[in-house]
């Protein structure tokens, strides 16, 4: 069984108006569900407590941001899958999966994949994978000249003296331990799924004299400051802006994805031998 546990106001109360579509679809998928409408995010603890049963194979999200950040820690001694249904149109965590519509989402319910992804948080949001810091003027270039800003390699060394397109003025302190000043364009953060600890892969890209470098450090959390206001983005929504605290979590959490269609090996074309021709 899953356990819809739905926030009914997310995304202008929209739950409300697909409650007969949802539920049409559940049934045409022959899958078995609970739901749980939300009286405040407040009570989600309290709910999932209450509702979990032997029988539940996952807890499904329904809501935007807010509603699965909710979920996601009041999860954090449940080893049970979560399903994202997006409410919102800034359902960040969903569209990194794959997630982009309710259908979607509904239907990856009754074919999908489990995978178990390490979190990271960066301000209020949990995220997977990675995330980006750009400077305004390199996030527009990025869209404005999609051929040019792949080859713009930067880095981070010395604070130098930069035109206001190489970049701006980034402080990044690492673990209240490391602390490194210079003029960066883009800051990628990844999480390291490889380390037991949750460490972060920090990659600060700029320019120092006006040549491309890169510097990269590990840590399991980044606070990022800067002189003017850089935007973190993930996929292609701008989630936060700087100052901003960004932690890889030990933690992991299992995921209901899409099922991804293997295509089907090609086969071999069959030879037939030519007949040797008689002797005379």
């Amino acid at each position: 069984m899953l356990l819809f546990l739905i926030n009914p106001e997310a995304g202008k109360k929209k739950f409300r108006k697909l409650e007969p579509a949802i539920i049409k679809l559940l049934a045409e998928l022959k899958l078995e569900y609970k739901f749980v409408k939300l009286d405040n995010l407040a009570t989600i603890e309290e709910a999932t407590e209450r509702h979990i049963t032997p029988s539940t194979e996952a807890i499904v999200a329904v809501g935007g941001n807010a509603t699965v950040n909710a979920i996601l820690n009041a999860m954090a001694s449940a080893d049970i899958p979560l399903g994202i249904v997006p409410m919102s149109k800034t359902n960040y965590l969903a569209k990194s999966l794959g997630l982009t519509s309710w259908r979607k989402a509904i239907r990856a319910l009754a074919e999908h994949d489990i995978r178990s992804e390490r979190l990271g948080k960066v301000g209020k949001h949990y995220f997977i994978g990675r995330v980006e810091v750009w400077s305004h003027q390199n996030l527009l270039t990025r869209y404005l000249r999609p051929s040019g800003f792949l080859k713009r390699f930067f880095g981070l060394g010395e604070a130098k003296r930069l035109s206001g397109a190489d970049g701006v003025q980034a402080t990044l302190t690492i673990d209240d331990q490391l602390k490194l000043k210079g003029a960066v364009e883009k800051i990628v953060v990844e999480l390291n799924q490889a380390a037991t600890d949750g460490r972060l892969k920090v990659r600060a890209i700029g320019r120092v004299d006006g040549k491309p470098d890169e510097t990269i450090l590990y840590g399991n959390d980044l606070v990022l400051e800067s002189d003017k206001r850089m935007l973190v983005v993930m996929g292609d929504e701008t989630v936060a802006t700087t100052p901003i605290d960004i932690r890889g979590l030990s933690r992991r959490i299992k995921l209901i994805v899409p099922k991804v269609v293997k295509p089907a090996p090609k086969q071999a074309r069959k030879t037939v031998p030519r007949s040797k021709p008689k002797s005379q």
